[in-house]
Protein backbone atom coordinates (compact mmCIF):
# COMPACT_ATOMS: atom_id res chain seq x y z
CA UNK A 1 0.00 0.00 0.00
CA UNK A 2 0.69 3.36 -1.14
CA UNK A 3 -0.50 6.02 1.38
CA UNK A 4 -2.68 8.76 0.00
CA UNK A 5 -1.81 12.27 1.16
CA UNK A 6 -4.45 14.02 3.26
CA UNK A 7 -6.53 16.41 1.24
CA UNK A 8 -6.14 20.04 2.21
CA UNK A 9 -9.26 22.18 2.19
CA UNK A 10 -9.37 24.60 -0.69
CA UNK A 11 -10.26 27.48 1.64
CA UNK A 12 -8.92 28.04 5.10
CA UNK A 13 -11.67 28.06 7.72
CA UNK A 14 -11.90 31.51 9.20
CA UNK A 15 -12.28 31.87 12.93
CA UNK A 16 -15.77 32.81 13.98
CA UNK A 17 -16.53 35.01 16.95
CA UNK A 18 -20.17 34.61 17.97
CA UNK A 19 -19.91 37.57 20.35
CA UNK A 20 -18.67 39.98 17.71
CA UNK A 21 -21.79 42.14 17.39
CA UNK A 22 -23.43 41.46 20.74
CA UNK A 23 -23.73 44.56 22.89
CA UNK A 24 -23.23 42.61 26.12
CA UNK A 25 -19.64 41.92 25.13
CA UNK A 26 -18.59 45.48 24.30
CA UNK A 27 -15.69 46.59 26.45
CA UNK A 28 -17.34 49.95 27.07
CA UNK A 29 -21.10 49.81 27.50
CA UNK A 30 -21.29 53.59 27.17
CA UNK A 31 -21.17 53.03 23.40
CA UNK A 32 -24.60 51.43 23.59
CA UNK A 33 -26.05 53.97 25.98
CA UNK A 34 -29.65 53.89 24.82
CA UNK A 35 -30.03 50.15 25.30
CA UNK A 36 -28.33 50.24 28.69
CA UNK A 37 -30.33 53.26 29.84
CA UNK A 38 -33.60 51.65 28.74
CA UNK A 39 -32.71 48.42 30.54
CA UNK A 40 -31.74 50.39 33.66
CA UNK A 41 -34.99 52.33 33.56
CA UNK A 42 -36.99 49.12 33.19
CA UNK A 43 -35.10 47.42 36.04
CA UNK A 44 -35.44 50.37 38.37
CA UNK A 45 -39.13 50.77 37.54
CA UNK A 46 -39.79 47.07 38.26
CA UNK A 47 -37.88 47.05 41.53
CA UNK A 48 -38.82 50.54 42.69
CA UNK A 49 -35.15 51.45 43.01
CA UNK A 50 -33.64 54.69 41.87
CA UNK A 51 -30.05 55.42 40.96
CA UNK A 52 -28.18 55.92 44.21
CA UNK A 53 -31.03 54.67 46.41
CA UNK A 54 -29.65 52.85 49.40
CA UNK A 55 -32.53 52.56 51.81
CA UNK A 56 -33.42 49.02 52.90
CA UNK A 57 -37.11 49.35 52.02
CA UNK A 58 -36.55 49.88 48.30
CA UNK A 59 -33.97 47.08 48.11
CA UNK A 60 -36.35 44.67 49.86
CA UNK A 61 -38.65 44.65 46.83
CA UNK A 62 -36.19 42.47 44.93
CA UNK A 63 -36.76 38.76 44.56
CA UNK A 64 -34.01 36.50 45.84
CA UNK A 65 -33.42 32.83 45.24
CA UNK A 66 -31.76 30.36 47.58
CA UNK A 67 -30.58 26.81 47.07
CA UNK A 68 -29.46 24.05 49.39
CA UNK A 69 -25.84 23.12 48.81
CA UNK A 70 -25.60 19.62 47.41
CA UNK A 71 -23.84 17.69 50.12
CA UNK A 72 -24.15 13.93 50.31
CA UNK A 73 -27.68 13.20 49.23
CA UNK A 74 -29.77 11.01 51.49
CA UNK A 75 -31.38 8.15 49.61
CA UNK A 76 -34.98 8.76 50.68
CA UNK A 77 -37.85 7.06 48.94
CA UNK A 78 -41.01 9.10 48.84
CA UNK A 79 -44.44 7.71 48.17
CA UNK A 80 -46.97 9.71 46.22
CA UNK A 81 -50.71 9.48 46.94
CA UNK A 82 -53.09 7.76 44.51
CA UNK A 83 -54.52 11.16 43.51
CA UNK A 84 -51.08 12.46 42.52
CA UNK A 85 -50.22 9.17 40.78
CA UNK A 86 -53.35 9.58 38.64
CA UNK A 87 -52.41 13.19 37.83
CA UNK A 88 -48.87 12.07 36.98
CA UNK A 89 -50.16 9.39 34.60
CA UNK A 90 -52.76 11.67 33.01
CA UNK A 91 -50.27 14.49 32.36
CA UNK A 92 -47.43 12.04 31.60
CA UNK A 93 -45.09 13.68 34.10
CA UNK A 94 -41.67 12.24 34.87
CA UNK A 95 -40.78 11.62 38.51
CA UNK A 96 -38.05 14.25 38.24
CA UNK A 97 -40.34 16.86 36.65
CA UNK A 98 -39.90 20.09 38.62
CA UNK A 99 -42.98 21.33 40.41
CA UNK A 100 -43.69 24.55 42.26
CA UNK A 101 -45.54 25.07 45.53
CA UNK A 102 -46.89 28.61 45.91
CA UNK A 103 -47.27 30.16 49.35
CA UNK A 104 -49.42 33.27 49.17
CA UNK A 105 -49.73 35.99 51.82
CA UNK A 106 -53.25 34.65 52.44
CA UNK A 107 -51.70 31.36 53.67
CA UNK A 108 -49.66 33.15 56.33
CA UNK A 109 -52.54 33.95 58.76
CA UNK A 110 -51.27 36.74 61.03
CA UNK A 111 -47.55 36.25 60.30
CA UNK A 112 -45.67 38.15 57.64
CA UNK A 113 -44.35 36.51 54.50
CA UNK A 114 -40.82 37.52 55.58
CA UNK A 115 -41.15 35.48 58.78
CA UNK A 116 -42.07 32.39 56.76
CA UNK A 117 -39.17 33.11 54.39
CA UNK A 118 -36.72 33.11 57.32
CA UNK A 119 -37.98 29.71 58.54
CA UNK A 120 -37.96 28.31 55.01
CA UNK A 121 -34.37 29.40 54.37
CA UNK A 122 -33.30 27.49 57.48
CA UNK A 123 -35.18 24.38 56.31
CA UNK A 124 -33.33 24.56 53.00
CA UNK A 125 -30.00 25.45 54.57
CA UNK A 126 -30.00 22.32 56.72
CA UNK A 127 -31.27 20.02 53.97
CA UNK A 128 -34.71 19.32 55.42
CA UNK A 129 -36.39 19.78 52.03
CA UNK A 130 -34.73 17.33 49.62
CA UNK A 131 -33.57 18.77 46.29
CA UNK A 132 -35.58 21.96 46.76
CA UNK A 133 -34.89 25.58 46.12
CA UNK A 134 -37.06 28.58 46.80
CA UNK A 135 -37.64 32.10 45.63
CA UNK A 136 -39.48 34.96 47.29
CA UNK A 137 -41.41 37.42 45.18
CA UNK A 138 -42.05 40.33 47.50
CA UNK A 139 -43.81 42.31 44.77
CA UNK A 140 -46.29 39.44 44.28
CA UNK A 141 -46.52 38.56 47.97
CA UNK A 142 -45.54 34.95 47.23
CA UNK A 143 -42.89 32.35 48.01
CA UNK A 144 -42.23 29.67 45.42
CA UNK A 145 -40.73 26.32 46.46
CA UNK A 146 -39.41 24.16 43.62
CA UNK A 147 -39.04 20.38 44.01
CA UNK A 148 -39.20 17.14 42.01
CA UNK A 149 -42.61 15.56 41.43
CA UNK A 150 -41.56 12.39 43.29
CA UNK A 151 -41.23 14.28 46.58
CA UNK A 152 -43.71 17.13 46.04
CA UNK A 153 -46.30 15.74 48.45
CA UNK A 154 -43.70 15.24 51.18
CA UNK A 155 -42.37 18.78 50.64
CA UNK A 156 -45.88 20.29 50.58
CA UNK A 157 -46.89 18.56 53.81
CA UNK A 158 -43.63 19.53 55.50
CA UNK A 159 -43.80 23.21 54.58
CA UNK A 160 -47.48 23.42 55.45
CA UNK A 161 -46.86 21.82 58.86
CA UNK A 162 -43.57 23.56 59.69
CA UNK A 163 -44.73 27.02 58.61
CA UNK A 164 -48.20 26.45 60.12
CA UNK A 165 -49.88 27.65 56.92
CA UNK A 166 -53.62 28.19 56.65
CA UNK A 167 -55.82 27.44 53.66
CA UNK A 168 -54.72 25.49 50.61
CA UNK A 169 -51.38 25.86 48.85
CA UNK A 170 -51.17 25.28 45.11
CA UNK A 171 -48.88 22.88 43.27
CA UNK A 172 -48.06 24.03 39.75
CA UNK A 173 -46.31 22.33 36.85
CA UNK A 174 -44.98 24.24 33.86
CA UNK A 175 -47.39 24.19 30.92
CA UNK A 176 -50.14 22.62 33.05
CA UNK A 177 -50.75 25.27 35.73
CA UNK A 178 -52.27 24.28 39.08
CA UNK A 179 -52.49 20.49 39.23
CA UNK A 180 -53.09 19.91 42.94
CA UNK A 181 -54.10 21.74 46.13
CA UNK A 182 -52.97 20.75 49.59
Amino acid sequence: GKKKPLKQPKEQVQSYDCTEHLQEFFANLQKVGTVTQEADAEFFTETGLQHGATDWQSKSQRSWSITKCSRTEKSNTFTVSKALQMIQAKLQLHSFQRTKWVIDQSNCSNRKLEEHWAVLTNLLKYGNLPGCNAKIHRDLGQIWIFCDFQCCEHVGNQIKQTLNLTGKINLLVHRHGVIYKL
